[in-house]
């Protein structure tokens, strides 16, 4: 208990203390920066920093091309999953039901493609997928360095 009331003592007293002001070559450094960050070009500032069309254009094109590789990756899956859809179809039950049959339909057409895929195709199917992601963090990285370059 002596333990907490000093504690509480300390914070009370610490609290009390005016603020000490910034030394005046600090100040001037500081403000100095921060204009300096704000005379950048936008596309050098960060994304909120963008104007409203710029980020929506990034929003687009980068769905456009997450939706281009999963189109491309899933295209197999998505193919065999609206055959099994066709005949009876999903319209007809209502909330869970709809979910349940949907996600066995799912289950099945996974069984389906991972027993008609090959080992070696399966191995290659990772191998590009982890390349891929290696690929993007790499090249995020790389434009990253290259567009936030200091000048010094």
């Amino acid at each position: 208990m002596q333990d907490q009331s000093s504690i509480q003592w300390l914070h009370a007293e610490l609290s009390a203390l005016p603020l000490a002001p910034a030394p005046e070559s600090l100040q001037r450094r500081v403000l100095a920066e921060l204009a300096l960050r704000q005379a950048q070009p936008w596309w050098r500032q960060s994304f909120h920093g963008w104007p409203f069309a710029a980020q929506w254009g990034f929003v687009v094109l980068a769905l456009g091309l997450l939706h281009l590789m999963l189109g491309w990756l899933f295209a197999p899956v998505s193919e065999a999953l609206a055959a099994a859809l066709r005949p009876g179809g999903l319209a007809a039950l209502h909330g869970m039901q709809a979910i349940a049959a949907g996600a066995a339909i799912a289950g099945r057409v996974g069984r389906v493609l991972l027993a008609a895929l090959p080992t070696i195709w399966s191995m290659v199917l990772m191998m590009t997928f982890f390349s891929s992601v290696v690929l993007l963090f790499t090249s995020g990285t790389l434009v990253h360095r290259t567009l936030t370059r200091n000048p010094e």
